[in-house]
């Protein structure tokens, strides 16, 4: 490609003007504050402000916005490299562990109740202080992480959580697991919130969908599995071998300790997101962390050379620290507004029909062995979903992704409403777990793209608090409750309904698509 030389007058606010390499005997890191009095050539990544997109489509860009934009550029033209996939990898590892901890507690249910003679309401308390403290942790996590970093808040809580889980290993009563489990679930919320914020402020845009989808695999697909098969190994050839069964489910909570061990690889391997360290001014971190990124490096050495991709002294506009009634806002009251709703028809689906299937199975008249099998077959479809989703993610805008997934789960219940035979239970049951295991994957690109920078954290915290607190918690509550008092048919019939909310909230966003992350 074609070099563009020119000299850079030093009292130009492009601060792209000094995206280049250093000459050979450049400065190093202790020293770039000094770059801008040196004529340099600049190199096949730069693109002057006047170029960019943003520019060519809707004229001049306010300070604030053209600052982001260009990061953005840069990020791209760095393209995806093997530190995206093990920072990826990393994210992608603290929500299977999240799942994986979010279900240990049912399939440790059954020896608590043996031991501690605990009732069904007493367990039931053990699920729901979890994912009510998972809403808690996820707002929280979300505002700090818009103040002080993603990076350690990411960490701390997965910290959190497993420390939990060790403590969980050693309660002596249910009380002291009922805390500790509230613990837990803190932890839980603010690692949900924050690993797709990360994916999506370090991935390049072209490859931000299908990561984010891959993400979602991992917690809805992979997790679930996981979490099943940890305990039918702890419960079973573990508790034979140990000779004390009773002392299983200690073992199933306290294994969740060995995350604690991805918090310090994430702490060495993890830098903190180009966009936060932009909007905190820590512009000479910022270029470390793009430099090694370009260098397919984690970190840099010290007595590495550094490439200035963004002008020491280059401020963004200054917005306030991050509060909740921002979201409120009249700029963002309506990409918020779609967020919550998505997210509480999504958790409200998938949660009711993976509590109530293997019922429904039951009452055609399988036992609940047999309606288990079914049911891990009609699951298979989340699996082969979360696989699609990483492709059509990445291929296919998000608005259609996400309406015609849920057209296709409603019309799938539909039919179940009309006609509930095994055949059909299974294949359209298969159907919908595909459908919105697809619906998943995009919904978690599409969720932090919403948001600008500012209160990009929160904003997903938010939104994914909304959904477990009204859908994972209320939804199954009330498709039960009809179940159990008009049945299946008029429980198909309101989750049908609550699908065809999903295409009406997806088409009123903005379509998100290979486009820069939002700063509006």
């Amino acid at each position: 490609m074609q070099r563009i030389t020119s000299m850079i007058d030093t009292g130009s606010d492009h601060i792209n003007r000094c995206v280049r390499r250093r000459k050979s005997g450049g400065r190093h890191a202790s020293d770039h504050a000094d770059v801008r009095k040196q004529p340099v050539q600049r190199k096949w990544w730069v693109m002057d402000l006047d170029e960019s997109e943003s520019n060519r489509t809707s004229g001049k860009v306010p300070i604030g916005r053209s600052a982001y934009d260009t990061l953005e550029e840069v990020i791209d033209r760095i393209g995806m490299n093997p530190v995206h996939l093990r920072i990826l990898l990393i994210a992608a590892c603290g929500g299977l562990f999240n799942v994986i901890e979010q279900y240990n507690i049912g399939y440790a249910a059954p020896l608590l109740v043996e031991q501690w003679d605990l009732s069904a309401r007493s367990v039931a308390w053990l699920s729901s202080a979890t994912f009510l403290a998972m809403a808690v942790g996820s707002v929280v996590s979300g505002i700090y992480a818009d103040r002080l970093g993603r990076e350690p808040l990411f960490i701390v809580n997965i910290l959190i959580y497993s420390v939990g889980a060790l403590i969980a290993a050693f309660a002596p009563n249910y009380e002291v697991l009922l805390l500790v489990r509230v613990i837990v679930g803190i932890g839980l919320g603010g690692e949900m919130a924050l690993g797709y914020t990360l994916v999506a402020e370090f991935i390049p845009r072209r490859q931000r969908a299908a990561s984010s989808a891959t993400m979602s695999l991992m917690h809805g697909g992979v997790g679930i599995w996981a979490a099943s098969l940890l305990a039918a190994v702890i419960l079973g050839p573990v508790a034979a071998v140990l000779g004390h069964p009773e002392y299983a489910w200690r073992i199933l909570l306290g294994v969740m300790v060995f995350p604690a061990i991805l918090a310090l690889i994430a702490r060495r391997s993890m830098p903190e997101t180009p966009r936060f360290l932009l909007r905190a001014h820590r512009i000479d971190e910022l270029n470390l962390t793009l430099t090694a990124l370009m260098q397919k490096r984690i970190r840099l050495g010290a007595g590495d050379d550094v490439t200035v991709f963004v002008e020491p002294g280059t401020r963004p506009e200054d917005d306030p620290a991050a509060r909740l009634r921002d979201l409120f806002h009249p700029k963002l009251l309506r990409k918020n507004l779609i967020a919550s709703v998505l997210a509480t028809t999504l958790f409200a689906g998938v949660a009711s029909l993976t509590v109530y299937v293997p019922t429904v199975l039951v009452d055609l008249g399988y036992e609940a062995s047999s309606a288990a099998a079914i049911s891990t077959l009609i699951t298979f479809g989340g699996l082969l979903g979360g696989v699609i989703g990483i492709v059509v993610g990445h291929r296919l805008p998000r608005r259609f992704v996400l309406a015609t997934c849920a057209l296709t789960s409603a019309i799938a219940l539909a039919v179940l409403v009309a006609h509930q035979t095994t055949l059909l239970v299974v294949v359209l049951g298969f159907a919908t777990a595909l459908a919105l295991q697809v619906f998943s994957g995009s919904f978690w690109g599409y969720l932090p793209e919403l948001y600008p920078t500012r209160v990009r954290a929160l904003g997903v915290a938010f939104a994914t608090t909304v959904g477990l607190v009204v859908g994972a918690s209320l939804g199954p509550l009330l498709a039960g409750t009809l179940l159990d008092t008009f049945g299946s048919t008029t429980m198909f019939t309101a989750l049908a309904a609550v699908m065809l909310v999903m295409p009406t909230a997806a088409v009123f966003g903005p379509e998100t698509h290979r486009r820069a992350l939002s700063e509006d």
